[in-house]
Parts: C-alpha cells; structure tokens; sequence
C-alpha cells in the first residue's frame, strides 16, 4: 500500500471537524521544552531493494533471534462450557 499524504485542504477540513485550529495545537498538552525544535536530522530515503538489504545486516548483527513465529506458537484454549438443561449443539 502506498503512503498518500493528506492535501492542504484535507487538513484544513479534519481539523475544523475537531475544532482547532491548526495542527500544532494538537500538541497543546505537551510542553515546549520537550517539543523538537525544526526537522528530525534524517539519513536520506532507501530504494526498497537497498531498505532490505540495509535490514539484513542490522539483522545479521542482532543476537535477539525471529519474532515471526510467536503467533504460532500453541496457546491452552479452554472448552466452551456445556449449555445447561440441554445438548450442546455440534458446530
């Protein structure tokens, strides 16, 4: 999926929808003195080929191993209690 970012007056609607009026006042509660001052100091964009080879390496250096699987992994699920007064009905 792509990343599209929101026009001008995209913005301008969703903020008059919850009643502010720019997108730094929805930073009201934060204070000043943690905000970031100007723009994040930001390495320049990776092609998709280079992003992944770029992650294959820090992965190569890590010692924390695969998170993938550990949606897989088996679970204790207990059983539905019986209806009381009557069957249970096959599903």
């Amino acid at each position: 999926m792509r990343y599209l970012p929101h026009t001008e007056s995209e913005i301008k609607e969703m903020l008059k929808v919850i009643g502010v009026p720019d997108v730094d006042a929805l930073f009201y509660t934060i204070p000043t003195d943690v905000r970031l001052d100007g723009d994040l100091k930001l390495e320049p964009a990776l092609d998709e080929a280079a992003l992944m080879s770029h992650l294959k390496t820090l992965a190569a250096k890590s010692d924390a191993g695969s998170f993938v699987s550990l949606s897989w992994c088996r679970q204790l699920c207990p059983s539905h209690p019986a209806r009381s007064g009557s069957t249970a009905r096959a599903q």
